[in-house]
């Protein structure tokens, strides 16, 4: 088998803290004045990978805003919608997390993490530290 051009790897990180089941569901971004095609490659509590359709049209800097549409796939029925920010980009590839997440979206991506993860305690235990970490944090 033909190792895949280096547009078609996605970053590879093994420091990842929470799990990441394997998805391929369709995706909106809109980044800079865009809208682009993407599939969602994985994703978690905080954050998700993407593999975007075409390549980005200008660089993209560290945390740089844009929004998510998570979509269902065939249907392209909206799933999540959540502002995110850039943690890694690459001509295909976009790492993306979200700061904070409403209840409404956040109970749909656990949904969606616990149908794809094999184990719904883990998801829960994630979830859980979530929060702690959450309330623990200082405000200003």
């Amino acid at each position: 088998m033909m190792p895949l051009p280096m547009h078609e790897r996605p970053p590879t990180n093994n420091h990842r803290h929470y799990v990441r089941p394997a998805l391929g569901l369709p995706a909106v971004v809109r980044l800079q004045g865009q809208e682009l095609g993407a599939l969602v490659t994985d994703i978690s509590l905080k954050g998700a990978l993407l593999k975007l359709d075409t390549p980005l049209p200008q660089p993209c800097a560290l945390n740089t805003a844009l929004h998510l549409d998570l979509l269902s796939d065939p249907e392209r029925i909206l799933l999540l919608s959540l502002n995110a920010e850039v943690r890694h980009a690459s001509s295909h590839w976009l790492g993306v997390s979200w700061p904070t997440i409403d209840l409404d979206n956040l109970t749909t991506l656990r949904q969606l993490l616990i149908a794809n993860v094999a184990d719904d305690q883990q998801i829960d235990r994630e979830l859980s530290e979530l929060f702690s970490t959450a309330q623990q944090a200082p405000t200003e």
